[in-house]
């Protein structure tokens, strides 16, 4: 009987593999995006906009032009594929050209197929659905493909060796969208109640090697440990880096947040660094030594700040809630000047803010804004929504509002 049943179930997916993969992957990539939008995003308001367009590219290429090189294309090349999926375990382990055909297959999917063709169709979807040009995308994987595709092979790899090996030829689609979408599962229950931007979102079911990365890698500082900020700014010099660190790894700490960039004519550091409490004078000489004379440099011990930051931040979420702000356009004087004043008007605090600009490749230079805010229970979000399409008018670009009832303050970079 169950037999049965499962037959008449795997009829129609055997009969017709084009219609169920286009649909399989276009449900599959929709219901992938909207999980994010409403598990780690924690949007009130689901963007349709952006799902379509997910959607589409569930339907069109992971589900058509995916689906015309996994099995015509491939069929064609490789004639014994299907046969050598359907062998017996046992009979497979003797087939040595059935192995070459697959290794071969697994070889042009993750080393032709992906790096020339499908990341850069999914950038440049991610880039128009954000409002940019479909080149942005393009640039932005020029900058990004070595960690992509290194990112990439951890996941796929595995994965399409498994696919091409065991799955008929019909499932091979439903495979790739199947095991994309426990990735999209596993990596959202392990970001937790993380916030998460925007374009990360995507990556979690169109880039998730990159995803894995990047969750595996959060930041974490070491419970037991105290914790001093190090912020220096000053004329750059080739081996001030590696100087910081040495001094570090001298007095025994280790580095569990840092970043640096250069702002205007100098170059800015900030560095959490956990240390043993008997280890902090020799870290304060020693940074200082590596650091020299040539730039600004302050400590700052932020261990009771940590310790009491959980209590704090529960403290605060129950009077508040965090929500997420994007602001993106054309670059212009007055653009954070406005969005700020705006919010100050609301009685809206500011927990994190970060802006950067970007050529485009219309020779113009794209400013983007990306923030945390925090709302009181008394703040009028109907009234927040019609300033912010004020400001959009005013100064001719997008902002975008992501309210989130059950955003935790707890977010903070800052976690034991």
């Amino acid at each position: 009987m169950a037999s049965s049943l499962l037959s008449r179930v795997l009829a129609f997916p055997k009969a017709n593999p084009i219609t169920f993969g286009v649909g399989f992957s276009c449900a599959k990539t929709s219901g992938a995006d909207l999980m994010v939008q409403t598990q780690l995003e924690k949007r009130e308001k689901i963007d349709w906009r952006r799902n379509s367009a997910f959607a589409l590219f569930g339907f069109f290429y992971l589900g058509g032009v995916q689906y015309a090189l996994y099995v015509p294309v491939f069929g064609r090349m490789f004639p014994n594929a299907a046969g050598f999926a359907a062998k017996p375990l046992r009979e497979k382990l003797k087939d040595g050209k059935g192995w070459f055909n697959m290794l071969a297959q697994v070889f042009l999917d993750q080393v032709v197929h992906h790096p020339f063709l499908y990341f850069p169709v999914f950038y440049s979807l991610k880039e128009t659905v954000a409002g940019n040009s479909p080149m942005d995308g393009l640039y932005k994987y020029s900058q990004n493909y070595k960690e992509d595709m290194v990112a990439l092979w951890k996941v796929w790899v595995p994965a399409t060796i498994i696919n091409f090996t065991f799955s008929p030829m019909w499932l091979r689609i439903p495979f790739v969208a199947s095991t994309s979408m426990i990735w999209s599962c596993i990596l959202s229950a392990m970001r937790g109640s993380d916030d998460l931007p925007a374009e990360e979102a995507a990556d979690l079911f169109g880039n998730q090697g990159r995803a894995f990365e990047r969750t595996m890698l959060s930041p974490k500082l070491h419970a037991h440990q105290d914790h001093i900020l190090l912020m220096a700014h000053g004329p750059d010099r080739l081996g001030l880096v590696a100087s910081v660190a040495s001094a570090v790894r001298d007095a025994n700490g280790s580095i569990s947040e840092s970043k640096m960039v250069r702002m205007g004519g100098d170059f800015m550091l900030m560095m959490v660094v956990s240390v043993n409490e008997a280890d902090k004078p020799a870290l304060n000489r020693l940074v200082h030594s590596g650091v020299g004379d040539s730039m600004s440099l302050v400590t700052k011990d932020i261990s009771e700040s940590v310790r009491l930051s959980n209590s704090i931040r529960s403290r605060s979420t129950a009077q508040c809630k965090q929500a997420e702000f994007r602001v993106w356009g054309e670059d212009k004087p007055g653009v954070v000047a406005e969005v700020t004043k705006m919010l100050q008007s609301h009685g809206i605090n500011i927990d994190r803010l970060d802006t950067k600009v970007r050529p485009t490749f219309q020779g113009k230079d794209h400013f983007e804004v990306h923030g945390i805010i925090e709302l009181k229970g008394s703040c009028n979000t109907d009234s927040l929504v019609e300033a912010a399409k004020a400001v959009e008018e005013t100064l001719d670009v997008s902002l975008d509002l992501n309210f989130s009832p059950s955003f935790k303050a707890a977010q903070s970079k800052l976690k034991l």
